[in-house]
């Protein structure tokens, strides 16, 4: 759960974004500035580095939490 809630809001939403925004011109412009050739490697270049950090946050801040919450309730 700690691995799937940022990874699944980042899919999520990125597949909005790209299902009703891509042909705007505001996000072309980003299309143009990053040199994607397709929407995938669009959401690919706009997620980058960002993602993995928040996964990588999203597990350092539950695991500890859900194992103090598991000694807590005594699991």
């Amino acid at each position: 759960a700690s691995l799937a809630a940022p990874l699944l809001n980042t899919v999520f939403f990125m597949s909005s974004l790209v299902l009703f925004f891509y042909r705007t011109d505001y996000i072309q412009g980003f299309v143009s500035a990053m040199g994607a050739a397709n929407p995938i490697m669009f959401i690919l270049l706009f997620v980058g580095i960002n993602g993995l950090v928040e996964i990588i946050c999203g597990f350092a801040v539950a695991f500890p939490a859900a194992k103090a919450i598991s000694k807590y309730l005594k699991i």
